[in-house]
């Protein structure tokens, strides 16, 4: 019996015959009766319970069948701005040129001051050993700062008046022989300057006017020649790739090779702005994937190392006095302009924003510069704007920062190119490509004017 019911089954007559019998007691909905036995079908998912269609009950079963709220514009996140790129690409004093090597020439100046290298003691006259002899010429005066002078006739001690010397010749080594002016017992009646006292190591002498005899016409002879300095372009190279299958495709956004193209720029500029920062003067004969021939590849030098000089703060906070001290090593300089740019690290203007200023050293207005909307810091000295740059952390200057005297900041480039390439056509990929490249480099023209300034 079972055995025969089990063949009715397999054979499908079973559900014939109950659907028969459905019919015939009134019972036509057999999709009812059917339910439990066949809960879906290949056209779509079917279910008995107690609710309607609901949104999580198709989220379940169908993908993607309830579609999401899409916002057809694409969110371009962008890093900060990069400042160096961008003041590079604003400052006036671009120079197209048509080399990678870019020669100048500097003309320098004799510095002021020397100091005693070599302790001397109490002489009528002595060879003095400076620091920098050469700088020296017969005839100069020389006020010892530090060093009081004497009152005529005496030994004792003039309370205003500095020790003078006067350079009467040099020895066979090129030291400048000196006598004093205002020394240890001197008589003007007489016309004896008296005696050199005796001088420490490291002490301060300022050049200062030469005295030449009634009938004397001659002197030292000045000579000061320009030096030349070079500077490198690199060539800065970046490639964009679409290939044709993705530029045919139909994209839930609007997403185009020229948006592609942006985000590459602000890459390039990225890499750019660093280089501007901290790039090492080098030639290098090389080839690499992209081109087998070994040929010379130019790196620039970065700002950072162009500086003239440091300032740091010893790792103590930053003061409304020690602020005073670093403007007068920024504006104190020759050739120096009056407004100058303080690049800050954020850890730099971090530790700033923490000032108590005063009467002497106080806020300023702010300023619109090459793009940028600056506060102002305002001293006797000069005025500095205040610039958070933000790349400076990626360049490993955390704790720095910059004094930029963008008056002497130049650009020098080749040209910047956007090249388009079509692959197909060269037969490489059926895709096109867009080339950006700018040979260009920065050059600070008065070393002296800008200052590497640290926290520690």
């Amino acid at each position: 019996m079972k055995s025969g019911l089990l063949k009715l089954r397999e054979s499908g007559l079973l559900m014939v015959i109950t659907l028969l019998l459905c019919s015939l007691f009134g019972i036509v909905d057999a999709g009812a009766m059917t339910a439990d036995v066949v809960a879906t079908t290949g056209a779509g998912v079917a279910e008995h319970n107690n609710g309607g269609e609901t949104v999580a009950f198709a989220q379940e079963n169908v993908d993607d069948f309830i579609q999401n709220s899409l916002d057809k514009e694409l969110l371009k996140l962008e890093p900060y701005r990069f400042s160096m790129d961008t003041i590079a690409r604003q400052i006036p004093r671009t120079k197209r040129i048509n080399s990678q090597i870019r020669e100048y020439y500097t003309q320098g100046f004799l510095p002021t001051e020397t100091r005693v290298k070599t302790a001397v003691t109490s002489a009528a006259q002595a060879a003095i050993d400076f620091t920098d002899n050469g700088n020296i010429a017969i005839n100069e005066t020389l006020i010892v700062q530090g060093v009081s002078g004497y009152l005529p006739g005496s030994s004792t001690v003039d309370p205003l008046r500095d020790l003078v010397l006067v350079v009467v010749e040099r020895d066979s080594s090129g030291k400048p022989i000196c006598k004093a002016v205002n020394g240890i017992g001197n008589d003007p009646a007489s016309g004896s300057g008296g005696s050199i006292p005796a001088l420490s190591v490291n002490t301060t002498v300022a050049r200062s006017m030469r005295a030449a005899s009634e009938t004397q016409i001659r002197t030292d002879v000045f000579k000061n020649l320009p030096t030349k300095k070079y500077q490198y372009l690199q060539k800065a190279i970046a490639e964009v790739e679409e290939s044709t299958f993705f530029q045919m495709a139909e994209k839930e956004i609007h997403f185009t090779f020229d948006d592609i193209t942006e985000r590459a720029l602000l890459e390039y500029r990225r890499e750019v702005n660093n280089g501007y920062w901290k790039g090492t003067l080098a030639k290098l004969k090389m080839a690499n994937k992209y081109n087998d021939r070994v040929e010379d590849t130019y790196f620039t030098e970065g700002i950072w190392y162009q500086a003239g000089d440091d300032f740091t703060f010893s790792g103590n906070p930053i003061t409304a006095n020690r602020l005073i001290d670093l403007c007068v090593a920024a504006f104190a300089g020759p050739s120096s302009s009056d407004q100058k740019v303080l690049m800050c690290s954020t850890n730099f203007l971090t530790e700033l924003q923490k000032v108590q200023y005063n009467s002497v050293i106080y806020p300023g207005e702010r300023h619109q510069l090459f793009g940028f909307n600056l506060s102002s810091i305002i001293s006797n000295f000069g005025e500095l704007l205040i610039f958070h740059a933000k790349d400076m952390n990626e360049v490993g200057l955390r704790g720095n920062a910059f004094i930029l005297d963008h008056n002497y900041l130049e650009k020098v480039t080749m040209g910047w190119r956007t090249i388009p390439i079509d692959n197909v056509k060269t037969g490489q990929r059926d895709s096109r490509s867009r080339i950006l490249t700018e040979p260009s480099a920065l050059i600070l023209k008065n070393n002296e004017a800008h200052l590497r300034v640290s926290l520690t």
